[in-house]
């Protein structure tokens, strides 16, 4: 398969690049191409492999700043995105997010054609995607029900972007995934025979991940809290998210083991993580929207608005009004 999605990284100021990838680089596929561009505060490092019926790439930015660079998907295209490290956020031209994957996350998403805008947060991120050819998993309806309904759904509504279930990758899906990384070069050995095989295992497991139940049973409690963390993150703003009840039913999970390992993991009650979530947003909204301190406050699921000032003071050591004059610091 070609290339589905094209880069456009003018906006780094790219000042060198090399077919060498560096030696921090983090995951090494030794049977990928590979091409490293450097810019003034980081770089970024592109491996890519193709065959008849998939293209894999894993990009991984390094930056001390936030940049966004502007990719364009070139053919209608089904892809599973897998996000190792860091934050992304990918969004329209005109700024309307579509999707924010945070670490250890993965899903499927039909794209048609058209210019997006991929935002990378400062630090490492680090993405693996595949675009598979859609009539392979046309042809794959009976072992794979799920990705073949959501593709038939997209081509026929004729939708520009639409995502699957956001889930958190098992150990099983992580270990499958490393196992790629560690496939020998050696010429005896037939690399597509070698691979297919396990790019169809994890196409499994993600569709069968979409049994809520059976992605549950793969993971450990702790597993568990990572998913339950992103769950809150995602839904912060909504008023039931901390439903300690609805959470244990959710995640299968007793409430006291909820509430020990939440707060061992996390340092902080789940009352608490939300309230800091809700707050993060308000920081967005108050720089970036025209709205009232009042508007802000129920918009961000705070009780009141008096309540919000007092709980962004506290932690911000500045007044939400002040700070929507200010501005980050």
């Amino acid at each position: 398969m070609k290339r589905s999605i094209k880069f456009n990284l003018d906006s780094l100021e790219i000042y060198k690049s090399s077919k060498s990838l560096t030696d921090n680089i983090t995951f090494k596929i030794p049977f990928a191409d590979s091409i490293c561009h450097e810019f003034a505060d980081g770089n970024v490092m592109f491996q890519y492999y193709s065959n008849f019926l998939y293209f894999m790439e894993l990009i991984e930015f390094s930056s001390e700043s936030q940049h966004t660079v502007h990719c364009e998907v070139l053919e209608p295209s089904l892809f599973m995105f897998f996000m190792f490290e860091g934050e992304a956020e990918f969004s329209t031209p005109e700024g309307n997010i579509l999707n924010c994957p945070g670490r250890g996350t993965y899903y499927g998403t039909f794209s048609d054609r058209g210019i997006y805008r991929n935002t990378f947060k400062p630090g490492c991120n680090i993405i693996l995607y595949m675009s598979l050819r859609i009539e392979w998993i046309q042809r794959k309806a009976s072992a794979l029900p799920n990705l073949s309904k959501f593709l038939s759904f997209c081509l026929k509504s004729n939708v520009s972007v639409s995502y699957m279930e956001k889930l958190f990758m098992s150990r099983s899906l992580a270990k499958e995934l490393i196992n790629i990384w560690h496939l020998p070069t050696l010429d005896n050995i037939d690399l597509e025979m070698t691979l297919l095989p396990m790019i169809k295992k994890i196409l499994r497991i993600y569709d069968r991940a979409q049994d809520y139940r059976i992605h549950l049973s793969e993971m450990s409690n702790s597993e568990k809290i990572h998913e339950i963390k992103g769950y809150l993150k995602s839904g912060c703003l909504s008023q039931e998210i901390t439903d300690i009840e609805v959470l244990c039913k959710r995640y299968f999970i007793t409430e006291r083991t909820l509430r020990r390992l939440f707060f061992k993991l996390e340092k902080k009650t789940i009352i608490d993580f939300v309230t800091d979530q809700r707050l993060e947003h308000s920081k967005v909204l108050l720089i970036k929207r025209g709205l009232s301190v009042k508007e802000i406050s129920e918009q961000c699921g705070f009780a009141s608005p008096n309540y919000f000032c007092r709980l962004f003071k506290k932690k911000y050591a500045i007044t939400p009004k002040r700070y929507s004059l200010k501005g980050p610091q």
